[in-house]
């Protein structure tokens, strides 16, 4: 069980059960889990790591990636229509050769590792399993 403490935490649920801020407030995770949100208590939360002077924000979720693509963003070709450059994917990923699965691998750990740096915890993947 780790416990953190923060000058503010934001909730950010849904309407119409908006929850307001809070401020002092303590996150418990237990098992990798959220089990508590809300106001710290210096009793309750000896333990917990004083985050300082920021504020939380859950994760950001993004409903619709193309993590096999990840790589590729270096290897694109300006000025090309749209169409073309779709079609040319799948050689440039290396389809047909023997390790496209491990390419296709490597770029999507590579696409989960940015999404995890940038505060992404949550991603739909458009997965590349059919040839292109």
């Amino acid at each position: 069980t780790s416990t953190y403490r923060a000058r503010r935490i934001e909730p950010m649920t849904a309407a119409p059960i908006d929850t307001p801020p809070i401020d002092d407030g303590a996150v418990v995770v237990q098992g990798g889990a959220i089990a508590f949100v809300g106001r710290y208590d210096p009793i309750e939360h000896a333990r917990a790591t004083d985050l300082g002077d920021v504020v939380l924000l859950p994760g950001f979720v993004n409903p619709h990636t193309h993590l096999a693509l990840s790589t590729l963003r270096q290897q694109d070709v300006p000025g090309r229509p749209f169409g073309q450059w779709l079609l040319s994917i799948g050689a440039r990923l290396g389809r047909g050769t023997d390790d496209f699965d491990a390419t296709i691998a490597s770029a999507t750990r590579a696409g989960l590792a940015e999404c995890a740096r940038h505060g992404v915890t949550s991603v739909g993947d458009i997965t590349i399993r059919t040839p292109l």
